[in-house]
């Protein structure tokens, strides 16, 4: 531009030619395949629009030219400029290119607009307040980041680099079982001495925020048994997967776990294991029951701001608010006599029911309670009702079946205590280690696993032999 222009500024021809060389990106960008694709193109398309229509007012046109051009002379505003293209890379790296152009045409909007109301003073003191606050907003936003990602807070609000790190922190037992399994165990064939038990059940079982395969609650029952029972052979196959429903847990004992020949099956329920089904293992993800809402759309979130320790924060913040004090009653919709998820659940108790009694295999169904913040008693818990409804079944088509709520709610105080993690409901350590003593004295006191006679400590054959 040469100097005269620069002095009376640019012309109305050149804004607008400016102003409509930005509906090819703008019509690119917007008109890829999206399942909300005609919203996006609209809301793309009114602000450019709306500048079409100021600009083709003569004054108007002219005015916000001279302001825009005036702009450009000016050594602050041109750093301003730079902190806008800036601003714009950063927003396209950090959330995605369609949110860096959406913020473009509608802060070009806005900028067309003043340039266009206001007098040349006025236009600079505002672009210039503008790009002050939109820096400060910057940093602090980033300081926010840079303190949530801390190890210290991070191990207590757990951002999603703080949970995803959990895959390296797990040994690598499950990764190089044959079946998958998190057990030491991969063979069928066993020695004739061994007492087997399969275990079946979730992310509860499968130990979820417990690092070692040691330190999970099958792993503790062998530990437990082998102690107690020194002589007797024991393995217990941890089966389980996370996310697995009831329904689940019959297809894998249907299709693998029988051939383990096992002496007990104990098949660990929680309460939303009574979410809908299909072959194959697939089943339906808690998010059906009660959905996350995002505070950024999809079209957002495909940069570096999907890992944001913030982001996640808030929108952990919405959905608590969203879902109310008390989400966990949310699963008593799952327990309508005619959901579709019970209905299954209740048909994969009987069949893993009837298959062990046909091979005259004891089957225990252990509820692991939802470990809800608070102190709770067997009669205060919150969904001891549905807690009721599966062991009445369970019991009618032929389970033993043990609560672990009697045992959690035994040793009092606030349940959050039993949590893997700050952050995470998941049982922990202790947890899981109180469940292995609960399951190995409902076993043994039932008389439900077991061992032959000739490897049996004195005592605890002469007690049987008085009963």
């Amino acid at each position: 531009m040469n100097s005269s222009a620069m002095k009376d500024g640019l012309t109305a021809r050149e804004l607008r030619a400016a102003w409509a060389l930005l509906a090819v990106p703008l019509g690119v960008v917007f008109w890829l395949p999206n399942e909300a694709r005609v919203l996006w193109i609209s809301v793309t398309a009114l602000p450019w629009l709306l500048g079409v229509a100021l600009l083709a007012g003569g004054d108007s046109a002219a005015r916000a030219a001279q302001n825009v051009g005036l702009a450009v002379s000016d050594t602050s505003l041109r750093i301003s400029a730079v902190v806008i293209l800036l601003l714009l890379f950063l927003i396209d790296h950090v959330f995605s290119l369609s949110a860096a152009l959406f913020v473009l045409i509608w802060g070009g909007l806005a900028l067309l607009i003043l340039a266009a109301r206001c007098a040349a003073v006025r236009f600079r003191a505002v672009i210039l307040a503008g790009m002050t606050t939109a820096a400060a907003l910057g940093v602090a936003l980033l300081a926010t980041e840079f303190v949530l990602r801390s190890p210290a807070v991070a191990k207590r609000l757990g951002p999603l680099d703080e949970t995803a790190a959990w895959r390296d922190r797990y040994d690598s037992l499950s990764a190089g079982n044959i079946f998958g399994f998190r057990s030491r165990y991969e063979t069928v064939e066993s020695d004739s001495a061994i007492r087997r038990i399969a275990v079946l059940g979730d992310s509860f079982t499968w130990g979820d925020k417990i690092a070692k395969t040691d330190s999970t609650w099958p792993a503790l029952l062998e530990d437990e048994l082998r102690r107690r029972l020194p002589g007797g052979g024991v393995e217990v196959i941890n089966m389980a997967q996370r996310g697995y429903t009831t329904a689940n847990e019959a297809e894998v004992l249907r299709r693998l776990g029988w051939q383990f020949e096992p002496s007990v099956v104990i098949i660990q329920f929680f309460v939303n294991d009574a979410l809908p089904s299909g072959p194959n293992l697939a089943r339906r993800g808690g998010e059906w029951l009660m959905p996350r809402r995002s505070i950024l759309p999809a079209r957002f979130r495909s940069g570096s701001v999907a890992s944001s320790a913030l982001l996640g924060l808030l929108e952990g913040r919405l959905n608590a608010l969203l879902n109310g004090s008390r989400p966990y009653l949310r699963f008593e919709e799952l327990y309508r006599e005619d959901a579709h998820g019970w209905r299954q659940a209740r048909d994969a108790m009987r069949e893993i029911a009837e298959s062990a009694a046909s091979r005259e295999v004891p089957a225990l169904l252990v509820l692991f309670p939802h470990l809800v913040p608070g102190s709770w008693s067997p009669e205060t818990y919150p969904l001891r009702e549905i807690h009721a409804k599966v062991a009445a079944h369970a019991e009618a088509v032929g389970f033993h079946v043990l609560d672990l709520t009697v045992q959690f709610a035994e040793r009092g105080g606030d349940w959050r205590r039993w949590w893997a993690t700050p952050y995470d409901s998941h049982p922990g350590l202790a947890a899981h280690a109180a469940a292995a003593v609960a399951i190995a004295d409902e076993l043994l006191a039932k008389g439900l696993f077991p061992i032959a006679a000739a490897n049996l400590p004195q005592n605890l054959e002469d007690g049987q032999a008085s009963e």
